[in-house]
């Protein structure tokens, strides 16, 4: 994991980092996180939406998932 020159691929690795951070004192390096990529591909798609006069663009963008964000707020 900690190997700059391989790049790791993950779907949502937030679980799997802290994981490898607590039980194995160590994080990873050079990490490409699908979920990530996925969120913000669907957040430009929608800005360019609203950009060319898309109106439901706050209830679109409201509507998109962002995982452990969402728990993270929710408290507010």
């Amino acid at each position: 994991m900690l190997d700059d020159s391989i790049i790791k691929i993950f779907h949502d690795c937030r679980h799997d980092g802290l994981a490898l951070h607590e039980f194995m004192n160590t994080c990873m390096r050079n990490v490409f996180d699908t979920s990530g990529m996925d969120i913000l591909i669907t957040q430009l798609d929608l800005y360019q939406k609203r950009k060319n006069g898309d109106e439901t663009f706050n209830n679109k963008l409201s509507s998109v998932k962002n995982p452990g964000l969402n728990d993270l707020f929710s408290k507010y």
